[in-house]
């Protein structure tokens, strides 16, 4: 088998070096929000589990059910929160990448004319 150098100019990798970063950028916060995610809902089910321990009579179970209440109002706050968050991370990612493909479309279109 026989290898053959070929010499690839740099001007060809730097549109693949964008997007490769422009991904890596766009997955490291997505995986941050998950992470920080799962540490919230995490602390949410555990605290809710201690809290349950607690309980010693009615008026206990009354608390603990009204403060639950309050717990799935606010983790519903937060999941919607969440929910945007990632959207709108994925929507940057993509407009990104969109006008990275323009401006190198651009590019190559000046040159072949």
């Amino acid at each position: 088998m026989t290898k053959t150098n070929v010499a690839v100019p740099v001007e060809l990798l730097k549109p693949v070096a964008a997007l490769s970063e422009l991904a890596l950028n766009t997955t490291e916060r997505l995986v941050n929000l998950q992470v920080d995610a799962a540490r919230k809902y995490s602390n949410v089910v555990l605290t809710s589990w201690k809290d349950a321990l607690e309980i010693k009579d009615l008026p206990g179970v009354q608390k603990y059910l009204t403060e639950q209440g309050e717990v799935i109002k606010e983790t519903s706050g937060d999941l919607l929160n969440d929910v945007k968050a990632v959207a709108e991370i994925s929507q940057e990612g993509v407009r990104e990448a969109q006008n990275l493909f323009a401006d190198n479309l651009a590019k190559v279109n000046k040159k072949a004319a």
